[in-house]
């Protein structure tokens, strides 16, 4: 009897299971034409937003190129400055050399001037060259340390410089 109930109570939900638990598929040609838009809108929205990302990528190399030479500027600028700075101490030292009793310190305080002032001003031709033609076989990290380089190089003797006006 149990054997009975359990198989026929199998069977009834078998059957239920057979009309509601499975979906019917039908083909119904408006879902259709739908999801075939969608598709269309959809690869017609990454071909844009693959032009936009490329378009992106280049703006940023540019920028990256911009950000780069602005750097570069600053410390061509600096460059300038220094070398200005050097000529207003070059120009107090001789006032201060008859301070000096000794006729090789002298010679020696002329010859520091003398080189401080030369080395700054190849540093000023040097940014001036990199500036104007750009260097072609340099990129422009290298152009910008190179810059730097070149500031330091003119700071330091216009610190030189500034120590033996004072």
């Amino acid at each position: 009897m149990k054997k009975l109930l359990i198989i026929t109570f199998m069977i009834v939900a078998n059957s239920l299971f057979a009309q509601y638990g499975q979906p019917q598929i039908t083909y119904d040609p408006t879902q259709a034409g739908n999801m075939s838009s969608q598709l269309t809108t959809s690869s017609k929205q990454l071909a844009e937003t693959q032009k936009t990302l490329n378009y992106m990528r280049q703006t940023q190399e540019a920028l990256n190129k911009v950000s780069g030479f602005v750097q570069g500027l600053d410390e061509a600028e600096g460059v300038i400055s220094n070398y200005k700075e050097a000529l207003g101490y070059a120009n107090r030292i001789p006032t201060k050399l008859s301070k000096y009793s000794d006729v090789n310190a002298r010679k020696s305080v002329t010859k520091s001037v003398v080189s401080s002032i030369n080395a700054i001003n190849s540093s000023l031709q040097l940014v001036q060259r990199l500036m104007s033609d750009g260097s072609s076989k340099m990129n422009d990290y290298e152009r910008t340390q190179l810059i730097k380089e070149e500031y330091t190089k003119s700071k330091l003797m216009k610190n030189k410089l500034k120590k033996l006006a004072n």
